[in-house]
């Protein structure tokens, strides 16, 4: 019963589908799916847990994603990347040279950063 009940759920098909593919009828159908339902473990987000990393994709109307990944603790952004999405590739790549990086290593990126961006602010007007 339980595949069926996947079928409704991931399939999309309708029950009164499924009731015509395995002969059972909608009313039985309905009873045994809402079991179901009501027996779905609850989801819940723990609250003790520490958030050290906080990663975050916004698009712009140019098709442009910028991923910024901040300090939880320090409040402060350690890197940043300029894409056309959000990839997982690119994301492992970027883990990987924060976790190589030094705090201090971290910090002089940043401010290079910062310094590379207002010069090219000034060419640009």
């Amino acid at each position: 019963m339980f595949v069926w009940f996947n079928w409704w759920i991931v399939g999309k098909q309708t029950i009164e589908q499924i009731s015509t593919l395995n002969g059972h009828s909608v009313r039985h159908l309905k009873s045994v799916f809402y079991k179901y339902l009501e027996l779905a473990p609850q989801w819940t987000i723990k609250r003790s847990e520490a958030v050290n990393l906080l990663i975050d994709g916004i698009y712009f109307r140019n098709k442009v994603c910028l991923v910024v990944y901040r300090g939880h603790r320090i409040k402060s952004t350690l890197f940043y990347r300029l894409t056309d999405r959000e990839r997982e590739w690119e994301i492992i790549q970027d883990l990987q040279a924060l976790k190589a990086c030094t705090p201090d290593k971290r910090h002089r990126h940043a401010q290079r950063r910062e310094v590379l961006e207002d010069a090219a602010g000034k060419v640009a007007s």
